[in-house]
C-alpha cells in the first residue's frame, strides 16, 4: 500500500454516490478521474489494469482510485458495487491505485457505512451524516490494514521485478514476510481472493501481453516472463485470455 497519512487527509466534499452494476466480461477504460473514489463491491469480482500491474475489486477488498489517474477496467463476473467519489486536501501522496483489504472484523461495519452514504447522498440534512461515515471508512480500512499491506507490497514488488524468474515458492514469498507458509498464503488470499502460485501466473500473462503487443517473439515471450517451456507458456496464457499467444500477437500487435 502506498505511504499515505490518513491522518492528514482532508474531505472538502462528496461529490457522488452511486450503484454501478456490470455484466461479465464488460470493459471500461477510464480517462483522468476527476475525483478520488472508493468502489465497493456488493457481489461479483472486477480486475482494475494501471501501469502494468492488477488490482482485484471483490467482496473482500476494496478499490481506492486517485483523481487525476487513468485505469481499465474488466468484470470478471456479473458485479454490483457502490461507489463513493469525493474531493480531499493532501491526498497527493496517493499517486496509484490501491487495493485495501476488508477483514472480517470490519466487515460489517464496512457494509453498512457504504449503504448508508449511498441511501443518504443528496439530502443536504444528511450531507454531515456522510462526510462522517466516509471518515469512518478510511479509518477503519487504513489502521486495519496498513502493516500487512505494506508487507505484502513487498511481495507484490518482489515479483514483478523477478518475473522472469521461472518457479517462484510459497516458502519464498512468506519469507519475504516473516510468517509461515500457511499463514501467508490465508493472509495474501484474503486481500488478492487468489492464491499467491495464480497471482505469479497472472502477472507473468500480463507481462506477456505487454511483451506480445510489442512484436515479441512467442519464445522470448515466455523466457522473459518465467516459463520453463513455450507449452507450459502457451497453456497458460489460452486458459487466462481465451487465445493463444500467436492470436494475441496477431490482434494486438501496432504495425
Amino acid at each position: 500500500m502506498s505511504n499515505i497519512n490518513i491522518q492528514n487527509l482532508i474531505i472538502t466534499e462528496i461529490c457522488g454516490a452511486v450503484k454501478v452494476k456490470k455484466a461479465k466480461d464488460e470493459y471500461f477504460e477510464m480517462q483522468n478521474r476527476q475525483s478520488i473514489g472508493l468502489s465497493f463491491k456488493l457481489y461479483g469480482k472486477s480486475e482494475f489494469y494501471q501501469n502494468e500491474k492488477i488490482y482485484y475489486s471483490d467482496e473482500n477488498n476494496i478499490i481506492l482510485m486517485p483523481k487525476d489517474s487513468s485505469y481499465s477496467v474488466k468484470s470478471i463476473d456479473d458485479s454490483d458495487c457502490i461507489i463513493v467519489n469525493f474531493n480531499a486536501n493532501n491526498a497527493d501522496s496517493i499517486q496509484e491505485i490501491l487495493q485495501i483489504p476488508i477483514s472480517w472484523e470490519i466487515a460489517d461495519s464496512i457494509t453498512r457505512a457504504f449503504r448508508e452514504i449511498f441511501d443518504s447522498y443528496g439530502d443536504e440534512l444528511k450531507q454531515y451524516r456522510c462526510m462522517a461515515r466516509l471518515y469512518r471508512i478510511l479509518d477503519l480500512l487504513f489502521s486495519n490494514n496498513f502493516l500487512e499491506n505494506s508487507q505484502l507490497n513487498e511481495v507484490v514488488e518482489y515479483i514483478e521485478n523477478n518475473i522472469s524468474k521461472p518457479n517462484i515458492t510459497n516458502a519464498e514469498l512468506a519469507k519475504i514476510m516473516g510468517y509461515s507458509e500457511v499463514y501467508f498464503r490465508k493472509m495474501f488470499f484474503k486481500q488478492f481472493g487468489i492464491s499467491p502460485i495464480k497471482f505469479v501466473i497472472s502477472k507473468r500473462i500480463n507481462c506477456a501481453k505487454n511483451l506480445l503487443s510489442s512484436n515479441c517473439s512467442v519464445t522470448e515471450t515466455a523466457e522473459k516472463c518465467g516459463f520453463n517451456s513455450v507449452f507450459h507458456f502457451s497453456r497458460e496464457f489460452k486458459k487466462l485470455t481465451g487465445k493463444t499467444p500467436t492470436e494475441f500477437s496477431k490482434q494486438n500487435y501496432a504495425y
